[in-house]
């Protein structure tokens, strides 16, 4: 969709999230008034004011080389600017090959705490040469100022996994096209600072990236080799032939970059600094080889280095003063937004992560984890550096950025993680993991407020033993009790080796209509994930029973000989499955039923889960795939049985031969009889009741077996004396990985649980049993929390990813059905602003697609980039239907958006990221949404590099979509009829004050 506003590529989310005591974003504010600038350098380790090459009292003389003069007066405002910072009004001027030696004592700061800075104008914009400082290769570097051509950079770097991830210089300059590309001059400014201490530990040594990149060690591994760390920021925003106030600041913990007094790009440094091991070049760099790089062209005003951290007001005088500074945040970083919707971090290199929210006297405080480098800070491929920030709201539309919750403050703090915060005795304490690779500091640390807004960092470290955490006040409000959850012991087991095997069960179908549903199922895992035997009725034929598997592998193909089913609802039939060799048999009721002959048998590998009441663990939400009735009793035996032995078995008793997991619902639990498996855990609507367990076909199965893990239930009634629970809080599959990002909440009668990978549990009482949801993910979004808010609303933030961890904060409403399911909808507050409804044909406002045996569609043209549409899809007999959006022609570009009514999966077909030339095939889905068969009302925003859609007011589902050329909207069918109407197509409205640089993000 084309764009009517210019577009985004010069300003791109230019500027970094500040962690001082400042909002993120923002200048430094004065801390009672500047000292005259030239106060600054008194006490400098070192000054050039470049008028000679030995002015009085210089301890460091320079000595000039090439097309290098010293001493250019400066006129006008130039001098007016230079006097103002400090400087004396002149400048020394570089031309070809020109550059500066500096000569005596060595002037390297002792630690970590210094400042350097460097006032001067590049003439051609270009940015590309070196600047200042003591190179000889990244091994060697010191303190080295450059600039560089972006588009030289790497653009592909490796996690601590090995999976291959985007560099924010491929944001910029590998897509020209990309959502977040810079026009104009490619030209960085990057400080690279060598760090000076031992080997890394074994546990940061892990967060490196393993293997190789091009048959090259990737970026993070070469840097964390040359204890090399990188500031940098593109000038093309700055304005590349301006004057500019270039700092770094080191502060022991925090390596910073200021431009024209604003903060633009901080790194977390480990160590002190590496000594100079070259020459100290001016407007050029030594080579490893002792050549030496010069390119300079331009003037240099004045530079200096201290050996301590010049403070924000220093900043800010040697930068112009405050006012300038602030003027200087705007024009290069444009405003601060007040719509937390869609909001990411304003900066060339960051995200936005992890989220949880807290609702207290009418104010909506949403903390949340900023991203830097793409998975590159502080030698770290796995975190690197991250710092909790908040916005907070008190009406969801206008939102204020308050200073960094918890910044990082400590070398030995790697990040700042994922906990939550809790009221209690009048203040807000705040849990959350820091680990220390290093030392033994790692663990949950605490940080308390009584504002809400400044936090401070309990002095004992950790605070408690663990990691990710959650904490809440206790559900009853008479009571103190404080409660948090962790990670807890991980147990359990599969099943044993399966050769020749049986299975048993005692089931009651609801109906006979059922079309592929699974009553009674093993499944592999690990490498076998995926392979299954399972009893299932009616996949291949109508009401008949069979042994169902992966790819009909062990599976009957011809089963019209076998009888129907005539069963009615309430009635038992006891079914079994038993697998000798090449050899498959079913029985009903203990009579022979099915005998054929298989290619190969399969042998079920140890570890084998149990699954009743869904026909393979990959269909959940199908469904078809889901049995509705009961089971009584479930039994898996590790011998084929004869059928004498089963005709003998009788549900809720032993029989002769011992089952390896036995699943009896008796005693009105799921428990293993046999003490293979741990006890099984319910999903979606299953419910055990009445001595079996009741399905109703939708979503609901019990799953048992394979590694569980639990979540420890700790409480306190002051938050310092803490005590473990003697029973978990929850005990589930470790590849929900519960412990990750953990969330307990009370919404009317419901409490939930959410955490990890597609975690959503349920129950009516505080601390379960719990229900699974299934499919569990609420819309595209990765570790979301919520929090309240007014009355009876509950809003779920998280974040929608970007080529890695980290990307955009999304917000939800939830949405809670009679059974405690929970959706999602937009929130209304939220949803952007947008202008009168563009004017269209008549003939758009209304019509019917008919397919006959194509794809016909529609397509609305000349929209703008960012619109939001709406309209009302009515299947009349179409199998799929859907929109294809940001489309230029309706068929090959885009991304489409297609509604399956018999499978219930909405899905998006293609993705991108900041760095992707390309769509990526796939998108994200949603499955089991019921209902696609009648009218559906969508919602659409697209927003930037955003498509986001709510279908009906109780879905949800985001995507990433980048098409600056896509303006059209498609509207298609297959496989019958679907009418179209209420069409309707407006602009965003997004306010940017005049004179501001206009950013992608905004």
């Amino acid at each position: 969709m084309t764009s009517h506003h210019p577009r985004p590529a010069t300003i791109a989310a230019i500027a970094v999230g500040l962690a001082l005591a400042t909002c993120e974003g923002r200048v430094a504010a004065s801390d009672g008034g500047t000292a005259p600038a030239a106060a600054a350098f008194r006490d400098a380790a070192a000054t050039w004011h470049l008028r000679a090459a030995a002015e009085p009292g210089q301890r460091h003389p320079l000595v000039a080389h090439g097309e290098a003069e010293l001493g250019v007066p400066l006129e006008g405002d130039d001098r007016a600017a230079s006097l103002a910072r400090g400087g004396d009004g002149y400048a020394a001027r570089f031309g070809r090959g020109g550059y500066l030696e500096v000569a005596g004592p060595a002037f390297d700061p002792p630690g970590a705490e210094f400042t350097l800075l460097v006032r001067l104008r590049d003439d051609a914009g270009a940015w590309d040469a070196p600047l200042f400082g003591s190179y000889g290769g990244d091994a060697a570097a010191g303190i080295y100022l450059r600039g560089v051509d972006g588009a030289t950079l790497p653009f592909r770097d490796l996690n601590y996994a090995g999976g291959p991830v985007s560099t924010p210089a491929a944001w910029m300059f590998g897509w020209p096209e990309g959502p977040r590309a810079i026009e104009g001059s490619r030209g960085v400014v990057e400080l690279l600072w060598g760090g000076k201490f031992g080997e890394f530990s074994p546990a940061r040594a892990g967060m490196l990236p393993k293997g190789l990149l091009g048959g090259q060690p990737p970026p993070l591994a070469a840097d964390a080799r040359d204890r090399v760390q990188r500031v940098f920021f593109p000038m093309e925003p700055t304005g590349p032939k301006a004057w500019h106030d270039l700092i770094v600041r080191g502060t022991g913990a925090r390596l910073e970059l200021w431009i024209d007094g604003v903060l633009v790009d901080l790194e977390f440094p480990l160590g002190t600094t590496r000594p100079a091991a070259a020459p100290r070049l001016v407007g050029a760099a030594a080579l490893p080889d002792g050549k030496v790089l010069a390119g300079f062209r331009g003037l240099i005003d004045h530079a200096a280095l201290w050996h301590r951290p010049l403070s924000d007001a220093e900043i800010l005088g040697l930068s112009g003063g405050e006012a300038v500074a602030r003027e200087r945040e705007l024009a290069i970083l444009g405003p601060m937004p007040e719509q937390l919707q869609y909001y990411r971090v304003r900066g060339h290199d960051s995200k936005a992560g992890d989220c949880f929210p807290i609702f207290h006297d009418g104010t909506f405080r949403l903390f949340y984890l900023i991203l830097r480098r793409n998975m590159h800070s502080k030698w770290d491929g796995g975190h690197g550096g991250l710092e909790i920030h908040q916005a907070s709201t008190r009406n969801l539309v206008h939102w204020q950025h308050h200073p960094a919750a918890v910044p990082v403050t400590e070398q030995w703090e790697a990040w700042n993680g994922t906990g939550n915060t809790v009221l209690h005795d009048g203040k807000f304490w705040m849990f959350y993991p820091t680990p220390d690779y290093e030392g033994s500091k790692g663990g949950i640390q605490l940080a308390t407020s009584i504002d809400g807004v400044h936090f401070s960092k309990h002095p004992k470290h950790p605070y408690l033993p663990g990691g990710d955490c959650e904490v809440f006040n206790d559900p009853d409000p008479g009571k103190r009790t404080v409660h948090l959850l962790k990670a807890g012991p991980a147990s359990g087991r599969g099943l044993p080796e399966l050769k020749d095997r049986t299975l048993v069960a005692w089931a009651s179908p609801a109906d006979l209509e059922q079309v592929g549903a699974g009553v009674l199922t093993v499944e592999g895992a690990g490498d076998q994930a995926g392979q299954f035997d399972s009893i299932v009725l009616g996949e291949l034929a109508p009401r008949r029973w069979m042994a169902g598997s992966n790819g009909f592998l062990r599976t009957q193909k011809g089963q019209h000989a076998s009888p129907e089913e005539a069963a009615r609802p309430g009635e038992w039939v006891q079914l079994a499955a038993s697998y000798r060799g090449r050899t498959v048999t079913l029985h009903r009721n203990g009579a022979l039923y099915a005998q054929y002959e298989i290619d190969a048998p399969l042998t079920l590998k140890a570890g084998a889960k149990v699954v009743l009441g869904l026909r393979h663990l990959d269909r959940r939400g199908d469904p078809a795939a889901h049995f509705r009735g009961a089971i009584a009793d479930a039994r898996v035996y590790d011998v084929a049985l004869s059928g004498d032995q089963i005709a003998a078995l009788r549900p809720h008793e032993p029989g002769p031969v011992r089952p390896v997991a036995w699943l009896d619902f008796r005693d009105g639990a799921g428990a293993d009889r046999a003490g293979t498996l741990p006890p099984g855990e319910l999903e979606g609507s299953a419910r055990v009741r009445d001595g079996a367990l009741v399905l109703d076909g939708s979503r609901g199965a019990l799953v048992a077996g394979g590694r569980k893990v639990a979540l420890a239930h700790w409480v306190s009634d002051d938050c310092e004396r803490w005590t473990e629970l003697p029973e978990p809080f929850l005990v589930t599959d470790e590849s929900v990985v519960p412990q990750m990002c953990p969330h307990w909440f009370r919404w009317n009668d419901w409490y939930y649980f959410m955490g990890g990978v597609e975690g959503v549990f349920r129950s009516r009482a505080p601390y379960g049993p719990w229900a699974r949801q299934i499919p569990g993910r609420l819309d595209n979004l990765a570790v979301p929390k919520t929090g309240a808010f007014a009355v009876n609303r509950r809003i779920l933030a998280g974040f929608l990813n970007d080529d890695g961890w980290g990307g955009n904060l999304v917000l939800r409403e939830l949405v809670q059905g009679e059974d405690g399911s929970l959706g999602t909808r937009f929130v209304p507050e939220m949803i952007p602003a947008s202008g009168p409804p563009l004017a269209r044909p008549d003939d758009e406002a209304a019509m019917i697609l008919r397919s006959e045996g194509g794809k016909p569609n529609h397509l609305f043209k000349n929209l703008p980039n960012d619109a939001r549409m709406t309209l009302t899809l009515s299947p009349q007999g179409a199998t799929r239907y859907g929109v294809r959006v940001r489309t230029s022609d309706g068929k090959s570009d885009g991304t489409e958006l297609s509604l399956d009514p018999a499978a219930g999966r909405v899905a998006y077909s293609a993705s991108t990221h900041s760095a992707s030339r390309g769509p990526l095939p796939g998108g994200p889905s949603l499955e089991a949404v019921r209902g696609l068969d009648r009218p559906i009302r969508l919602d659409i925003v697209c927003r930037h590099d955003i498509v986001d859609v709510e279908i009906d007011g109780r879905h949800t589902l985001v995507n990433r979509y980048w098409n600056p050329k896509g303006d059209g909207l498609a509207v298609w069918a297959e496989g019958g009829a679907l009418a179209v109407r209420d069409v309707t197509i407006r602009p965003l409205l997004e306010h940017v004050p005049p004179g501001a640089l206009r950013g992608p993000e905004r």
